[in-house]
């Protein structure tokens, strides 16, 4: 009798971890890799940007999808006097803006979203 109960007991510990890995693969399956939503992210932000002076690259980790870069892209596009391209398959981000942004403001948006930033290059300092 113990040796059946014991079995019971590693049987039910064995379904509660299948449970739970489903339904966290359903969660995944809706909200996306980043948790950025199972739908598209709708917000377009378009700016003339040729008053933009400064022009960073920056090198990004932890990127999965579209969404994620679209992520990014917002995060800078949302803010007065910047505008950002972000592209996931390349881990990288072009961005423009009005002023000079500081590598801390760059990092800050970036890792604030719990991406990581690899390497900053200010493409302005170069022409």
């Amino acid at each position: 009798m113990p040796e059946t109960l014991i079995t019971v007991a590693i049987i039910a510990v064995l379904v509660l971890i299948c449970v739970i890995a489903v339904r966290s693969i359903i969660k995944r399956g809706k909200q996306g890799c980043c948790g950025a939503g199972g739908g598209d992210i709708a917000e377009n932000i378009v700016k003339d940007t040729s008053g933009y002076s400064h022009s960073y690259s920056v090198k990004i980790g932890g990127m999965h999808c579209d969404k994620c870069a679209s992520r990014i892209a917002l995060a800078f596009n949302r803010q007065d006097g910047v505008f950002a391209k972000v592209s996931w398959k390349d881990g990288s981000a072009d961005i423009l803006s009005e002023n000079p942004l500081s590598e801390l403001q760059i990092r800050s948006t970036i890792m604030g979203l719990d991406y990581t930033v690899e390497k900053i290059t200010d493409a302005s300092k170069k022409q």
